[in-house]
């Protein structure tokens, strides 16, 4: 398989997400996907990805609207995945829808982004402590 790179994997890229801005682990450009519960609660898993210290709730992105470019062309499933318990189904779509989320969730936690701390139309709310 030929890896290839694109906007997201560019060294210099910063993140509002402070402390995702030269974690050994979990940078803006590794985005690793996972299943994680909310500390303290008996809540059902749900899917997210790690960003520095954080964890990004998809489920709640995809309530607050925050991964339209996702959306956009793609079929409803890929957002219900977002919402799902186990990996299973995300895993199952082709690289290509998978890459298009990835993009979008970059862009997203991208320092520049309308979801900076100090815009009235922040995401730090999509943002758990891991």
């Amino acid at each position: 398989m030929t890896r290839t790179s694109d906007e997201t994997h560019n060294p210099s890229r910063r993140s509002w997400v402070t402390s995702a801005n030269g974690h050994p682990d979990f940078p803006i450009q590794n985005l690793p996907f996972g299943r994680f519960r909310p500390r303290g609660t008996q809540e059902r898993p749900r899917l997210g990805i790690a960003i520095g210290d954080e964890v990004l709730d998809l489920a709640r992105g995809v309530e607050a609207g925050m991964l339209r470019e996702a959306e956009a062309g793609r079929t409803e499933p890929l957002i219900e995945a977002c919402r799902a318990e186990s990996l299973n189904s995300l895993m199952a779509f082709p690289p290509e829808h998978r890459l298009t989320l990835r993009r979008s969730l970059s862009r997203l936690l991208a320092a520049g982004s309308d979801g900076e701390p100090n815009n009235s139309r922040g995401r730090r709310h999509l943002l758990l402590p891991m």
